[in-house]
């Protein structure tokens, strides 16, 4: 059995009018998925709340959900969180808390 759950398809069209209808590192409109970013520190940080709770293996909120292509859905299920990609995608979701009213 998964322990993830599945993304409603009203909150998969939402996640992606949100992004553009493109993935967030390259910009690609084709092959999209919606990728589950899992912060292992358990929060993503925001300068407008100190921490904003990321809760990955619950119900993936909006602010867990970003835009991929296929290839780079690949390459960020395989980096290091240390990574430079993995810390992109990690910005594109604080930016997105962000700009929430």
């Amino acid at each position: 059995m998964s322990w993830e759950r599945k993304i409603e398809r009203k909150q998969r069209k939402r996640i992606l009018e949100r992004d553009g209808h493109k993935c967030v590192v390259c910009w690609r409109k084709h092959q999209l998925a919606i990728h589950h970013h899992h912060d292992f520190s358990g929060k993503i940080p925001t300068r407008r709340d100190s921490m904003v709770y990321n809760q990955p293996y619950i119900n993936p909120r909006d602010c867990d959900l970003a835009t991929l292509c296929k290839t780079c859905h690949g390459k960020i299920q395989l980096c290091d969180k240390g990574s430079p990609l993995y810390h992109l995608v990690t910005d594109y979701l604080a930016q997105t808390v962000e700009k929430q009213p």
